[in-house]
């Protein structure tokens, strides 16, 4: 009978082929595990956006980043609370279909980090859902392709930073946090605009956000930002669901 420890260094590997190539997965026993995916230089991929959804995370750090690397479709560092089997711990779904890349994480166990960093070859549908008492820092720079947007449901602390340092289309981009339960305990979002993109910030519970700057931003009698009047494209729309929230925004 092979005791604890051997039982613990026993690997499983699979070979899976997807629509971005052939993979080979390990399930480890750990407490820390590092995924990555690159876009396959041998072909073309037809796919205009990235899918991903971060699903049932919960006491977790979590981090979200772009980096300027065209090929890059996603690095994550994960740690755990305690070792386990990885297949165990998550499910990771990646399929290339023709229309977008279609990317899901779901967590079965509870997560202490998951540091998520993206690449600019992509725009991003940025999901993260079900969450359960999450420390959240998004960050928008680095040259981060926008287009799409971001879609945040999930209880605890959330710091969303957009910065210049973007790529945009006419387009634009949408953040919803919220706008339905469970939303962040507390949010604050810091807005800086690069040249041509246009703002707007609006929330949807009360009290009202504290909002610490706004210069270059219009107060309107619905209770909104914009740094226009008309809201014409390009537009950053960027709505927020949470009790507390605080707001600094520049353009």
């Amino acid at each position: 009978m092979l005791n604890r420890r051997m039982q613990a260094l026993i690997v499983v590997a699979v070979v899976v082929t997807t629509g971005m190539g052939v993979f080979l997965v390990v399930d480890p026993y750990s407490d820390t595990f590092h995924l990555e995916n690159r876009f396959p230089v041998d072909r073309r991929i037809t796919a205009s956006f990235v899918d991903l959804g971060l699903v049932n995370l919960e006491d977790c750090n979590l981090t979200v980043s772009f980096v300027n690397d065209t090929s890059l479709v996603y690095a994550m560092d994960i740690q755990l609370y305690s070792p386990i089997l990885m297949n165990s711990a998550f499910q990771l779904t990646v399929e290339n279909n023709t229309a977008l890349i279609f990317v899901r994480f779901n967590a079965a166990v509870r997560i202490r980090s998951l540091n998520l960093t993206l690449g600019i070859g992509k725009p991003y549908l940025l999901s993260i859902w079900q969450g359960v008492n999450l420390n959240c820092t998004v960050t928008y720079t680095n040259g981060a392709l926008l287009g799409r947007g971001l879609r945040y449901e999930a209880t605890g602390t959330l710091r969303f930073i957009f910065l210049e340092d973007v790529n945009f289309t006419l387009g634009g981009f949408e953040a919803r946090i919220g706008p339905t339960k469970p939303y962040p305990d507390m949010v604050c979002v810091y807005v800086d605009l690069p040249p041509m993109l246009n703002g707007k910030f609006y929330y949807c519970e009360d009290p009202q956000p504290y909002i610490m700057h706004d210069e270059g931003w219009y107060a309107r009698i619905d209770d909104s930002y914009s740094t226009t009047w008309g809201d014409p494209p390009p537009l950053a729309i960027i709505s927020v669901s949470s009790p507390t929230v605080i707001a600094y925004l520049y353009s």
